[in-house]
């Protein structure tokens, strides 16, 4: 016999907090490169050094290489504990990193600090949102594919597709 899946729409009620905590991460994650390149060039005066912006890049998105250590991490945690218990306090400190880098920047040595750490809490924040598409999905692998299909619409702000009438 067939397992019934939730429709659309019940699982995007369901999950609310994860489709919005998708959402706000794709923003959050490309609003700011425009920010950032200006304060390079501009603020710090970056503009005729272009290694260094290049460095500057490579380090922060070098940090999100993290990604699948932080995983195997919270793996080995209680079901449960991986949402609630990482997501909230990476958002924040990614939060805290970002405005960092616009208001206490001074320095190559601030901006990189600031860089990395927002990178790093950004990649802990993703991983925790992931483990918690895994555990709401256990034990069913359709509806784990069903998941991973909404978070995915709701990194590209659209709504999922039809993949079955019975919707």
């Amino acid at each position: 016999m067939a397992e019934v899946l939730p429709s659309w729409r019940e699982l995007a009620w369901q999950h609310r907090s994860l489709c919005a905590y998708f959402a706000l991460s794709a923003s959050a994650q490309a609003l700011p490169m425009a920010a950032v390149s200006l304060l390079l060039s501009v603020e710090l005066g970056l503009a005729a050094r272009p290694e260094l912006i290049t460095a500057y890049y490579t380090t922060c998105f070098s940090a999100t290489l993290a990604k699948p250590l932080a995983g195997a991490a919270s793996d080995r945690l209680p079901p449960g504990y991986r949402r609630r218990g990482a997501l909230l306090p990476a958002c924040a400190l990614a939060a805290v990193a970002q405005l960092g880098l616009g208001v206490w920047t001074s320095g190559l040595q601030s901006l990189f600090a600031l860089g990395v750490l927002a990178s790093l809490a950004g990649a802990a924040a993703e991983t925790a949102a992931d483990g918690a598409l895994v555990e709401g999905g256990r034990g069913s692998a359709p509806l784990q594919a069903r998941l991973q299909v909404l978070a995915s619409a709701c990194l590209r702000h659209e709504p999922p597709p039809a993949l079955t009438r019975a919707q």
